[in-house]
């Protein structure tokens, strides 16, 4: 009996080319699949239909520009998994396996950060058939084209119409909500994909307790001009005061979730944000800071 060939997943490729700052541990590739058993009166079953599949790839990046908005894959700016095969030796052999999607919709889901380390993207995609019946996916062996990563960047400053004081994490749920047409026509794969929605929130954990002020506590209340930045990262040189990554929103219904006891006490702070124009031009903006 031979072994079993094992391979490492070492990359992916996204639009515009290699991810390099992916953690490859978190890609997954799920093919979703609905399915259901019929036992036809009988006691156990004998049949298993599958009935519709809405395959997804998920991973995790603390490239934290690469997307801010869903955005449709397309033969020219695809997306692809690539895993390496392993030798006895203590490294790499030359096979690769890869899997190419070309139709779909990427969303991006939390970006997160907390002093003191790296910031993340968790991202979605969600892909589609040609016409409903093609697989989303083809499996070949084609091998990536890599580069050394860079793009790095860590929580800075987060204001709710103020500066908070003492935050020592933030995350923002870009919270888009999709819809797919899957099962039209009897075909188990979707064709089409829509953000058909969105409904983003900041949270935050604070060790300023003068955040949690009485009617922050009680019932909450109205805000201005959430913000938060983060500071980019350089190999080898602290974070120097430039470089930034700013996201913005005008208006924000904050509450208090948690007050905590501890060394130091901390307050958890959520935000539902909220446009101020009615087509949401105003809702999240996405800009670099010198």
């Amino acid at each position: 009996m031979s072994d079993i060939a094992k391979h490492l997943l070492i990359g992916l490729d996204y639009g515009a080319g290699f991810v390099e700052e992916l953690d490859p541990a978190s890609v997954k590739v799920s093919p979703n699949i609905a399915d259901e058993i019929h036992k036809a009166g009988a006691l156990h079953p004998q049949i298993k239909l599958g009935l519709t599949a809405e395959p997804t790839i998920e991973f995790t990046t603390h490239d934290i520009k690469l997307l801010s908005a869903p955005t449709l894959l397309s033969v020219g700016s695809p997306v692809k998994v690539y895993f390496r095969a392993l030798t006895d030796a203590f490294g790499f052999g030359t096979g690769y396996i890869s899997l190419t999607a070309t139709a779909g919709l990427a969303v991006p889901g939390v970006i997160s950060g907390s002093k003191g380390k790296p910031a993340t993207l968790t991202v979605t995609i969600h892909l589609a058939s040609t016409d409903g019946d093609t697989a989303p996916v083809a499996v070949g062996t084609s091998s990536p084209t890599a580069a050394a990563p860079s793009k790095f960047y860590t929580l800075g400053v987060v204001t709710v119409t103020s500066n908070l004081a003492g935050v020592t994490e933030a995350s923002l749920d870009l919270g888009y909500k999709i819809m797919k047409n899957t099962g039209e026509n009897g075909k188990p794969y979707p064709t089409l994909v829509y953000a058909t929605d969105q409904d983003a929130k900041l949270t935050a954990t604070v060790e300023g307790l003068a955040e949690a002020t009485q009617a922050r506590l009680m019932v909450g209340t109205a805000e201005t001009t959430v913000t938060i930045t983060f500071r980019k990262l350089t190999a080898a040189v602290l974070p120097a005061n430039s470089g930034g990554y700013l996201i913005t929103a005008q208006k924000a219904a904050m509450k208090v979730g948690t007050v905590s006891g501890g060394r130091p006490a901390t307050v958890q702070l959520a935000a539902d944000l909220i446009a101020t124009a009615f087509d949401g031009t105003d809702y999240l903006q996405f800009a670099d800071v010198g």
